[in-house]
């Protein structure tokens, strides 16, 4: 009896010991790992922050750093692309607000008219003009705010402008100068408007030229045939006699809305 209960009590102390052994080893693993993670994320943390900070003080002044404790929370600026708002429809419809002008027939024309704004606005012009309209009201509308145009852009504009069969309704805001007045006064008849403190410039083409003595002359020679142009551009679009406006357009000419009604430039003030 009692070498029986020795053995029950050697094997239950046996058992014990292994649980411990175990344990002991468990916790050995778990502080090496532990002991890793801290050490490997130092280190990635520290090789991460000399990249993105050892460019310089700049780098370090264009992004902000917060503390929180043992991290850090670092701010990155990103340009993303910008995404056009959306815009509720009438049908309830999510859509964006270049699509919901195109619907409406309304066109921009904002800056200084060059071979690329002048193509792109071709286009649309043209898509449009295929289009039917669903109200059946086929005008198209085009706001301009222009400093200025390259001549042959606004030449090009307008023989589109003539040619699509839709009619084609100017409206000058903010600034409309030089050319771009021309494409104002080149709307159809009765739709070319001006909001109310537009302030509107008409003037000759500008150019110049460079070079041989003969190369300076063919220059001129075709700056003006250009002006020759515009003054017949200016006559057909607006009625007026030639001597009217070779003397208007002879030096840029500020005027206000008032005026360019009267000068049949355009057919009325928006108010």
């Amino acid at each position: 009896l009692i070498l029986a209960c020795a053995c029950r009590v050697y094997v239950l102390l046996v058992s014990v010991a292994n649980v411990l052994s175990t344990m002991s080893r468990m916790c050995g693993v778990q502080g090496s790992v532990s002991q890793k993670k801290n050490l490997g994320g130092g280190g990635a943390r520290g090789k991460r922050s000399q990249r993105l900070g050892g460019g310089g003080g700049g780098a370090r002044a264009s992004r902000g750093v917060r503390a929180s404790g043992r991290f850090q929370v670092r701010a990155v600026a990103m340009r993303n692309p910008p995404i056009p708002p959306a815009i509720v429809t009438s049908q309830g419809e999510m859509d964006d607000i270049s699509s919901v002008l195109m619907n409406n027939r309304i066109i921009f024309f904002g800056g200084r008219l060059d071979d690329g704004m002048a193509s792109k606005i071709v286009a649309s012009l043209l898509a449009l003009d295929a289009i039917p309209s669903p109200t059946g009201d086929n005008t198209i509308k085009m706001y301009i705010n222009s400093p200025g145009a390259q001549t042959y852009s606004a030449f090009g504009l307008l023989d589109v402008m003539d040619y699509v069969k839709a009619d084609v309704s100017t409206v000058g805001m903010g600034a409309v100068s030089a050319m771009s007045s021309l494409v104002l006064a080149g709307g159809a008849k009765g739709k070319r408007y001006s909001m109310p403190h537009t302030r509107i410039m008409i003037s000759q083409p500008f150019g110049g030229a460079e070079g041989s003595t003969e190369e300076v002359m063919i220059s001129g020679r075709e700056l003006s045939r250009q002006l020759k142009v515009t003054w017949h551009l200016y006559q057909k679009y607006t009625g007026l006699d030639m001597d009217t406006v070779q003397e208007e357009i002879n030096r840029d000419n500020f005027i206000s809305p008032k005026r360019a009604l009267e000068l049949n430039i355009i057919d009325g003030i928006i108010e």
